[in-house]
């Protein structure tokens, strides 16, 4: 066990220096609830900024762009990763209108230092068309 003996001068120099480094711009303490880099988020909305007609890419410059608004408001590069199996962007673009509709996606959120940068769809579970007239 371990005992640390701080008298009222150093807890209250502590106390404004943490505040001081929690208030710097850039920030020089990690925030707690910042992303790790990579995590799987699980059948979340992913709501589709802009989006063209080629196949989805893997990696590289991608034309796809989308939101997901619990994790991040604004529109970031969406990539979809591939299989033998399943086209996944092929599922988003197929039955509706990916402009108009709502996507429940697994996706993998590529981070750095803990803020969202892109999304990996690695699993798409439903598309529910929006409203044509909105």
């Amino acid at each position: 066990m371990v005992e640390y003996d701080f008298d009222e001068n150093e807890l209250n120099r502590a106390a404004i220096n943490i505040d001081a480094a929690l208030n710097a711009e850039p920030p020089l303490l990690e925030v707690a609830d910042a992303l790790p880099d990579n995590q799987i988020m699980r059948e979340v909305m992913l709501f589709m900024d802009q989006t063209n007609r080629s196949p989805g890419k893997e990696k590289g410059r991608t034309g796809d762009k989308g939101v997901i608004p619990s994790i991040s408001d604004k529109p970031l590069p969406v990539w979809f990763r591939r299989s033998s199996v399943t086209d996944l962007k092929g599922q988003i673009t197929k039955d509706a209108n990916p402009m108009t509709s709502t996507f429940v996606v697994d996706v993998q959120v590529q981070s750095v230092a803990g803020e969202p940068k892109g999304y990996i769809v690695i699993a798409v579970h439903d598309a529910i068309p929006g409203d044509p007239a909105e």
